[in-house]
């Protein structure tokens, strides 16, 4: 799995190294396929740089729940952008919903205690 480094003081996420432009291949691993050779779905993500990030700990931080900022943002994705929503915890239940409605995930352990998580539609 790629990883990319968190800098809150950046305004977008660093890219792998030697990352090209275009779509990658992300495998969803469905509760309890944990076994080598399991069959798995495939979604196409959109590249990294098609991502708006937006990040929630300060939100959280200050006792604001950030549900409607996200909502906003992921009502004007276009076709072939995504999310990518950095959270101090893995926000299953905003996973849960999103997947609910369409949209594709990824989650990633980011740097420290943070968790970044990919959401987009599929094309």
């Amino acid at each position: 799995m790629l990883r990319w480094p968190l800098n809150t003081n950046a305004p977008e996420l660093s890219k792998p190294p030697n990352s090209s432009p275009g779509y990658r291949r992300v495998s969803i691993v469905r509760d309890g396929e944990r076994a080598l050779g399991a069959s798995h779905p495939f979604y196409t993500m959109p590249p990294i740089s098609q991502f708006k990030r937006f990040d929630v700990r300060e939100l959280i931080r200050g006792g604001v729940e950030p549900f409607p900022e996200i909502r906003k943002r992921v009502d004007t994705l276009e076709t072939g952008q995504g999310l990518l929503v950095i959270a101090p915890f893995l926000p299953s239940p905003l996973i849960e919903k999103l997947s609910s409605e369409g949209y594709a995930t990824k989650v990633e352990r980011g740097v420290g205690a943070g968790w970044m998580v990919y959401f987009w539609r599929e094309a």
